[in-house]
């Protein structure tokens, strides 16, 4: 099912770039070039990685109670680059890096406390982290008092790294179960970003942008390498044949900073 989705993702990809490179043929217009730093957050889906759970009963109601802590947002932070080769139309680049929860120092740890029959403690630990590198044709209109409406479409790269630790305590005496327990965990997939906004001038310098999108971006397989070098595959648990997957899809809000190089700041394509 993923490579029947990632196959339709390079298609509507392939369909919507091939217009822009068309109409960047057409006339002869002044070339801009821009740089932006950009921050922002939305939420994520992460359904594999809210839904595991060690062993049957680990978190179960009709125990003594549980304490659930699940990933629904994150923060992204990077830099983008602009090239505006016509007054409505250009490329947009950029990278950037995807974190689950708000962080302190851009990573924030996810636990999930279990108290059942025949346990005194049990927890399972989880830190996500990713990236998004993008490449989309993007079209400019022209709005009041020097604003722009922004809107770009196109396919992105997405990593992710995933560390967990499992604690099972037992009974009185017995030792931590740290089945299920990994480090630095990888993958990769192709998806899709769409974005839309609108870019405000701050000075005859700086530009802000305030951008609303959406992407699919769903890491759906992740192999780690164990003390002895040996690579293995996540699973959604230990009953599962299906692979783990780390899914940043989802919608999000972001705010850059922009500046442009050359030419001017009053740059615009000549007047008709």
């Amino acid at each position: 099912m993923r490579n029947k989705v990632g196959a339709l993702v390079t298609v509507i990809a392939i369909l919507i770039l091939t217009p822009g490179l068309i109409l960047a043929d057409q006339g002869d217009h002044p070339k801009k070039y821009g740089i932006e730093l950009q921050l922002g957050g939305g939420v994520y889906s992460m359904g594999d990685i809210n839904d595991y759970i060690p062993e049957p009963g680990f978190i179960d109601p009709r125990y003594v109670g549980s304490d659930e802590d699940d990933i629904f947002f994150g923060t992204q932070f990077g830099l983008g680059i602009t090239y505006r080769q016509m007054d409505k139309f250009g490329w947009s680049f950029g990278y950037n890096k995807l974190t689950a929860g708000i962080p302190v120092v851009f990573e924030q740890k996810y636990r999930r406390n279990a108290y059942y029959q025949g346990t005194s403690e049990s927890w399972v630990e989880q830190t996500i982290s990713g990236s998004e590198l993008y490449f989309m044709p993007t079209w400019f209109w022209p709005w009041k008092k020097n604003r722009e409406i922004i809107f770009s479409v196109g396919p992105a790269v997405y990593s992710a790294t995933l560390d967990r630790s499992v604690s099972i305590i037992r009974s009185e005496g017995s030792a931590a179960n740290p089945a299920g327990s990994f480090a630095d965990a990888k993958g990769m997939s192709l998806g899709l970003s769409i974005i839309g906004g609108v870019e405000f001038p701050l000075n005859k310098d700086f530009w802000l942008t305030v951008q609303v999108g959406g992407r699919f971006a769903n890491v759906g397989k992740l192999i780690y390498e164990d003390d002895q070098d040996v690579e293995h595959t996540i699973y959604k648990n230990s009953a599962s044949n299906s692979t783990l997957g780390v899914d940043f899809t989802g919608v999000f809000l972001k705010c850059s900073i922009r500046t442009y190089f050359k030419p001017s700041s009053e740059w615009r394509s000549p007047k008709r």
